[in-house]
């Protein structure tokens, strides 16, 4: 029906679709909170505007802040450089399970995936700062990097995974 609020699905530039998608997924997002409630059109109107408005002022100051953190490069670079940040323990996580069958703890896979970020960053910083040299782009490989590390050390110790049949499976349940 409509992005889940907080998702946008419009280049960066247009910060009018943008406005409108976050606008989209509130009132999605309250109509599934509150179904079949009827709202007279004044206060309907009202709410709109209000949401709206809280929206257009939520836009304007990330943008604000984007230009006063972003100063000496451009803003698709920062992004890009934001992407391997967040996108590294996704492209760990597809690593290890595509290239092993080894099982991980699942309960440790969200610190895991806070963590890696987090120490990619720090790599990052004292390699500049001690040795000049700047991961740019590359900070998501070596996110994913640590992420798969990570995941696997946190695997140490369980079973390989064995893929069975279904005939088997349901033949070992005992009925």
């Amino acid at each position: 029906v409509g992005a889940p609020r907080g998702c946008v699905l419009c280049p960066p530039a247009r910060g009018g679709r943008a406005l409108l998608e976050q606008y989209a997924g509130h009132v999605v997002e309250q109509a599934q909170v509150r179904p079949r409630q009827r709202v007279p059109p004044r206060k309907g109107i009202q709410q709109r505007k209000k949401i709206h408005f809280t929206m257009a002022v939520i836009l304007w100051l990330c943008i604000v802040l984007f230009y006063y953190i972003v100063r000496d490069e451009s803003v698709i670079a920062q992004l890009l450089l934001f992407a391997g940040y967040t996108y590294g323990p996704l492209l760990g996580l597809f690593l290890l399970g595509i290239f092993s069958k080894k099982q991980i703890r699942d309960g440790l896979a969200p610190y895991i995936c806070v963590v890696a970020p987090v120490l990619s960053y720090g790599i990052t910083v004292f390699c500049k700062a001690t040795f000049g040299f700047d991961f740019g782009f590359f900070v998501l490989a070596l996110n994913g990097a640590i992420s798969a590390l990570l995941l696997w050390i946190s695997g140490v110790g369980l079973p390989i995974y064995q893929r069975t049949s279904p005939s088997e499976s349901t033949s070992k349940s005992g009925k």
